[in-house]
């Protein structure tokens, strides 16, 4: 990883021109990093960012470093000029940007010839340095680097702190965006486990190897006397409701196939005795049949005649 070498050379302001309206004074360039920074492809636009900031405010050096995840350090993601190279370490416990990075307020020095915080050695005589807030703690920092004492002014340092706000936003809200769609598929990737309850916990008894048939009997009677218990219906979840429908279908095959043999029998024998019962109500809505007599005698047609039978000898 390279290391931070404040003496080196600054990158020329050659693709910077002062005539440009888009920077032309604070207010214009603020509207520009503004619009810059808050977009959700923000960091594309950085290198753009750090030369707008290094324009207007005459700094020798810009460097936005950042987190990229929770407990990670803070690494300089873009620099220009008089700055720390993209992904040197900045070290928060020493130093003005540890300074900041500890604790989270702006951090000034006019001039480093009299400041015990900066080395004695060091060729940068001004430095400014904003904290980018995240969601709880600093997610980085915003610096100005210039190697002239008293070099940066107030509205120099409010333009850094508006970049630092705008900056400190978009990048709260990317952390909360990241967090709900890790939400959104941890139930897909990695399914919650189904509740247990226990009166869906089958009791078995031991193996037993060498009756097997009295075996597979206890095991039906537990599931019986499980599935015949009274639960509250007020209180189970869909969970618990599926299980006892399920040992309940499970129980009514089983006593089917046992049974089949006894069932057909039964269904054969009722169907014989209904077709009996059928013909016996039949013959008695019919009644007796009539009684035909054979005589010999012949009786008169006439009512009004009597006629004298023989009488038997």
């Amino acid at each position: 990883m390279a290391a931070w070498n404040p003496a080196r050379p600054a990158r020329t302001k050659s693709s910077m021109s002062a005539a440009d309206p888009a920077v032309g004074n604070l207010s214009n360039a603020a509207r520009v990093i503004g619009s810059l920074l808050e977009n959700e492809n923000y960091r594309d636009h950085l290198a753009v960012v750090t030369e707008q900031i290094a324009l207007i405010t005459g700094a020798d050096g810009v460097a936005i470093a950042l987190r990229e995840n929770t407990g990670a350090p803070v690494t300089c993601v873009e620099s220009w000029g008089m700055a720390p190279e993209k992904g040197v370490t900045v070290s928060e416990s020493a130093g003005l940007c540890g300074e900041c990075i500890r604790t989270g307020t702006l951090v000034r020095c006019d001039d480093s010839l009299h400041d015990s915080r900066v080395a004695a050695m060091s060729a940068l005589r001004s430095v400014v340095v904003v904290p980018v807030w995240g969601d709880p703690l600093v997610q980085g920092i915003l610096t100005l680097f210039s190697a002239t004492p008293y070099a940066f002014s107030d509205a120099h340092v409010a333009l850094l702190k508006f970049a630092a706000d705008v900056l400190s936003a978009t990048v709260a809200e990317e952390k909360r965006v990241g967090d709900r769609s890790r939400e959104t598929l941890r139930p897909t990737l990695v399914p919650a486990p189904l509740p247990q309850s226990t009166a869906t916990r089958r009791v078995q008894p031991p193996p037993q190897a060498a009756q097997p048939r009295p075996h597979a009997e206890a095991r039906s009677t537990a599931v019986t006397a499980s599935s015949t218990a009274s639960p509250d219906l007020r209180t189970l979840t869909e969970y618990e409701v599926a299980g006892y429908a399920a040992r309940a279908v499970a129980v009514v095959k089983r006593g089917l196939k046992r049974y089949k043999d006894e069932i057909r029998l039964g269904v054969i024998v009722l169907l014989v005795a209904g077709t009996i019962a059928g013909f016996i109500v039949a013959a008695d809505q019919r009644g007796p049949r009539p009684v035909q007599t054979h005589s010999t005698t012949s009786v008169p047609s006439d009512p009004g005649r009597s006629v004298d039978l023989p009488e038997k000898p």
